[in-house]
């Protein structure tokens, strides 16, 4: 009798337990493949969640660059230079000056950002006249701007023994464009009567510079230059042109003009950050996620394959048993120790070659109702091969001691006891 006849008949004699034995090894590939199929649609996923996040942060960027450029070069904004030294607490009594000749300097630097140079000195002072206090603003309009693209002037300048009255002022003491007033013993002309700007503009005084130095004490002497509607087509630029006028003037500060364009480029940058941020706590947060899974699947695979490997051993052990006699009878008519041996392990590739079919088609089915088709279909052939290799190692090796021991059965004991 031909060794595959009998391992055919053999198997359909009894089916339950090469059934049982192919459902074990089913089982293990169907766990061992479904959970590395888990891990390869977690990491699509991971990608494609990251990829999203990663393009909300781009997008969010490039709202800011975008806004941030638009505003810069349709707006403008505007630069406040003052001594290192200078704050916004400082007390008029302990200002720090810059000299006058900083305006010039700064005019001619060829910053090309650098449309409008205004320098200023300012100081509250008391004014007897009206009893009152006011801030009293020296200006000599803008100083020329070595720029070829240079704009026409936007801040007019002050004619000598004239001034400009904030809002506050001009209102509260009734002066009108031409009305004359007196200021710490000098004479003015009212050149003009300003809208409302603010209140600390609404309480100012502008005269020209030079009469301000004299009225002050303060010969050739400013508080700070005025860097208006300054350009930049670059969001960074901003610091880029701190650090150049800083080369430029030794000892000052700048600061931005806090306007509406500075606010709405710090929104937008508070906002990319956020996402960014979001960004960087996904990435941390799936890659835990992942770390959690791998533990997981470290412990539940071999956990898995040994319960089958000695399920399988058991079986097969039990199959030899109860076939003592069949065995004894296959030695007596000249069958040797190999082709028994040969017999069982026959029987052992058989179950691990369909156990490890119908486990990876049966767990790669399960996992496509719930998960859809598209994520299943990552592995193919090549993890159906080593699905059916795995099982049949398996098989093998559960099945190696048992039909060791059955190749060594001796008939005439065996028979003897029969």
């Amino acid at each position: 009798m031909r060794t595959a006849h009998l391992l055919i008949r053999e198997i359909f004699h009894r089916k339950a337990v090469f059934i049982a034995g192919m459902l074990a090894v089913a089982l293990s590939v169907g766990i061992g493949g479904g959970s590395f199929t888990l891990l390869r649609v977690f990491d699509r996923e991971t990608e494609m969640i990251l990829q999203a996040k990663h393009d909300e942060v781009e997008l969010a960027w490039a709202r800011f660059r975008d806004d941030v450029r638009r505003s810069m070069l349709e707006l403008g904004f505007n630069l406040i230079i003052v001594h290192k030294e200078q704050t916004l607490s400082t007390p008029d009594e302990e200002t720090r000056y810059l000299p006058e000749t900083y305006a010039d300097t700064l005019a001619t630097a060829g910053l090309m950002t650098i449309n409008h140079v205004l320098p200023f000195l300012q100081k509250q002072v008391w004014w007897e006249e009206q009893k009152r206090w006011v801030t009293l603003y020296g200006t000599p309009g803008e100083v020329q701007v070595n720029n070829p693209a240079r704009q026409v002037p936007i801040v007019r300048s002050i004619r000598p023994g004239h001034a400009s009255l904030g809002r506050g002022i001009h209102e509260s003491l009734g002066l009108r464009k031409g009305d004359r007033f007196v200021m710490m013993g000098r004479e003015f002309v009212v050149q003009d009567c300003r809208l409302a700007e603010g209140f600390q503009e609404d309480e100012q005084i502008r005269i020209p510079l030079d009469e301000a130095q004299q009225m002050l004490d303060k010969p050739g002497l400013i508080t700070g230059l005025m860097a208006i509607n300054c350009v930049c087509d670059d969001p960074e630029g901003l610091a880029k042109i701190r650090s150049a006028v800083s080369a430029v003037l030794p000892n000052t500060h700048v600061r931005e003009h806090r306007g509406n364009m500075v606010v709405r480029a710090e929104e937008r940058s508070r906002a990319a950050r956020e996402t960014e941020a979001s960004l960087e706590r996904e990435r941390r947060s799936r890659a835990d996620l992942r770390t959690r899974r791998e533990t997981f699947n470290a412990v539940l695979l071999p956990s898995v394959l040994l319960v089958a490997a000695l399920w399988l051993g058991l079986m097969t052990w039990m199959n030899v048993h109860h076939r003592r006699g069949e065995i004894a009878i296959l030695r007596a008519i000249g069958w040797t120790e190999g082709r028994v041996f040969r017999l069982f392990l026959g029987k052992a590739v058989l179950t691990g070659v369909l156990g490890g079919l119908v486990g990876y088609v049966g767990g790669q089915l399960i996992l496509a109702v719930h998960l859809g088709f598209s994520n299943v279909q990552l592995y193919g052939a090549g993890m159906l091969i080593v699905s059916i290799l795995g099982a049949t190692m398996l098989a093998l090796l559960a099945s190696w001691l048992p039909a060791s021991l059955a190749a060594r059965v001796d008939p005439a004991v065996v028979l003897q006891q029969e």
